[in-house]
């Protein structure tokens, strides 16, 4: 029951009748307070409660001799609303009234000022200088007084005074988005109703409340909810619903799910390659819902580095869909994202204040053409290639869908347990001769026997692609195929001079139409810089590249001999015979050369002979015989 600030039982004079309008008045105009408040009966004190202190309403009424006919507790509630005046009032009368725990406050690395509080048996983690904080007060000043009213300035005031204590005073901790990893275990926020998290350590995992975990983890827009685990069939589920894609890439698709999962990368960037109709989006779609589930499943290529990073920050898994082709400026950004990369922006233009950001995310793409030949960024992917559906053997989205939603929980329950496995084996993995993303190959190797997979099995895979990748890479660059044969044709497999007389040496080696095209170094520097960008690969094929930091600055270029199962004149002879025997005609392009020597010579024992293929490849097709 609540009461009104003045007793309705009481006879009313003029007098008293006056002396309540005028109470009213200094009321309104001192403290801004409602005239006529509803209060409730729970907050409201006895009637007959005495002040000690006399209030300004009471002297008003003593100097004019007029005993009140109306309750004085009534003002002395309204008295207590009124002291909620400061910040650190409302910090008290939150933490006493609506907390299960001590609210904390604390800053990230980053002096980012963050409210850690527990209103509902479970964590909050929000940032003070956001709108989200805004609201909250908003919502806790209601929950405070109902008939209250406080203006945008107040709640100001709570934002830049705790902001400051967080910064000042609280405790440095880092904040995570979706997963974390914390000494020996890794951390994954299910985003469910109570916030529960799964923990994965080399024992196993299991789900824990998030008032029991160490990890800050902090929601952002459009996150979904993740299933949680079961150990009934594990990650084949997943590998059988994926009929058009051969063993190898399904391995390298595992492999990509594993390492998705170690918050601490670095994170190979999933190239997913087909024809129209084969599926490439909607696999993609099933891997960002299964790894970082959100509203927004796809998005189109950012615009500049800035919003790549900002986009990198604010979700686990960026999934972009269609892609043509990446300029070179966005390439290198996704190596920098791959591997972990710093950014730094100014926070306003009117300032000189920075923006610091440090990220590494997983990253998946998708389109019919190759998204980039860049040898750096190739080096850093795992390319699936995808077929089309035939005619009558496609399967409704929808039909794939609810088989997907049965099976997702038990194929995140196999990664959790091919998670632990790596933790628990990591430290023993010993690679010979470690691949480019040394350390998502360690991870993955480390996993293997969870996912059922015999000793090196990803190694042997990941080699088997990793030269693909490099052909790529070799044939986006022209001059390097020259460089080869150029190599092949000296006695002694080694040439020394300057980036300009390499230059017309090369002219030499290659058609007069590849040297018009754009692709060709038009100068000594633009060829020193394909040789430096391209030098990784060449060596993988045997090619050595060295650049003399003298006056002189020469370029030495050999080839290696060390290696047992270089080709030999004969193997490469009989590459060549293979293309006279093809008829004009047969072919339209390079590659379609190389996937016919692929299938009549047996596998090469060496990537020297599988590139020295490709150098015939384009040779014979630059010179018209094919």
């Amino acid at each position: 029951m609540s009461e009104k600030l003045f007793d309705q039982n009481a006879p009313v004079t003029q007098k008293e009748d006056h002396s309540k309008q005028k109470i009213q008045q200094l009321l309104k105009k001192k403290f801004d307070l409602n005239p006529e408040p509803e209060r409730n009966a729970e907050t409201t004190p006895r009637k007959g409660a005495s002040s000690d202190a006399a209030t300004p309403a009471e002297a008003s009424i003593k100097d004019e001799n007029h005993k009140p006919s109306f309750d004085l507790s009534a003002f002395a509630v309204k008295e207590k609303s009124v002291a909620l005046k400061t910040p650190t009032d409302f910090f008290e009368i939150v933490k006493d009234r609506f907390c299960k725990s001590n609210p904390i406050l604390f800053h990230t690395p980053e002096k980012t000022a963050y409210l850690s509080i527990n209103t509902h048996g479970y964590y909050e983690n929000i940032m003070i200088d956001s709108q989200e904080f805004a609201d909250w007060c908003q919502h806790m000043l209601i929950q405070i007084d109902p008939n209250g009213t406080y203006k945008t300035g107040f709640i100001k005031k709570i934002q830049a005074v705790w902001s400051t204590l967080a910064r000042f005073e609280g405790p440095e901790t880092p904040v995570h988005v979706r997963y974390a990893r914390i000494e020996d275990a890794i951390y994954v926020d299910l985003l469910n109703d109570t916030r529960q998290q799964v923990k994965i350590t080399s024992q196993g995992w299991r789900i824990i409340e998030n008032t029991d975990s160490p990890v800050k983890f902090i929601r952002k827009p459009g996150m979904k909810a993740m299933p949680e685990p079961s150990d009934h069939k594990g990650i084949d589920a997943f590998t059988e619903l994926l009929g058009n894609i051969d063993q190898d890439d399904k391995v390298l698709l595992t492999a990509f799910l594993v390492g998705a999962i170690n918050p601490v990368g670095p994170f190979p960037i999933l190239i997913i390659k087909g024809q129209k109709g084969s599926g490439k989006s909607f696999l993609s779609k099933l891997i960002k819902d299964l790894i970082d589930p959100s509203t927004v499943p796809t998005q189109t290529l950012p615009s500049s580095e800035q919003n790549l990073v900002i986009a990198a920050t604010n979700s686990w898994m960026l999934n972009f869909d269609n892609l043509s082709g990446i300029n070179t400026r966005m390439a290198d950004a996704f190596c920098r994202l791959s591997t972990g990369g710093g950014f730094r922006t100014r926070k306003l233009y009117k300032n000189a204040q920075e923006m610091l950001f440090h990220v590494a995310r997983p990253v998946i793409m998708n389109g019919i053409s190759d998204v980039t030949t860049r040898s750096d960024f190739l080096d850093r992917c795992l390319l699936i290639d995808m077929k089309r559906f035939e005619s009558g053997s496609r399967i409704r989205e929808a039909d794939l869908g609810i088989s997907w939603e049965k099976h997702k929980p038990e194929i995140f329950g196999g990664l959790c347990n091919a998670v632990s496995q790596a933790l628990a084996n990591y430290k023993t993995i010993n690679i010979k001769n470690p691949p480019r993303m040394s350390d998502f190959a360690h991870w993955v190797t480390a996993a293997e026997t969870a996912l059922g997979y015999s000793q090196n099995h990803f190694l042997a895979v990941y080699d088997r692609k990793r030269r693909h990748l490099d052909h790529l890479a070799m044939e986006s660059i022209p001059a390097a195929i020259a460089l080869y044969r150029l190599i092949e044709d000296r006695n002694d497999n080694k040439w020394t001079g300057t980036a300009t007389t390499l230059l017309e040496a090369l002219e030499e080696y290659a058609s007069k139409k590849t040297v018009r095209s754009k692709e060709w170094p038009k100068a000594p520097n633009a060829l020193s810089n394909q040789l430096n960008r391209i030098a990784p690969a060449l060596h993988e094929n045997g090619i050595m590249v060295n650049f003399e930091k003298s006056l002189k600055r020469s370029i030495t270029v050999f080839k290696e001999t060390s290696d047992p199962g270089n080709p030999s004149k004969n193997d490469q002879s009989r590459s060549a015979d293979i293309y006279k025997q093809l008829k004009p005609g047969m072919v339209d392009s390079v590659k379609e050369v190389e996937a016919q020597i692929s299938e009549a010579l047996p596998l090469a024992s060496s990537k020297q002979e599988q590139f020295a293929q490709s150098a015939h490849a384009q040779s014979h097709y630059e010179e018209g015989e094919i």
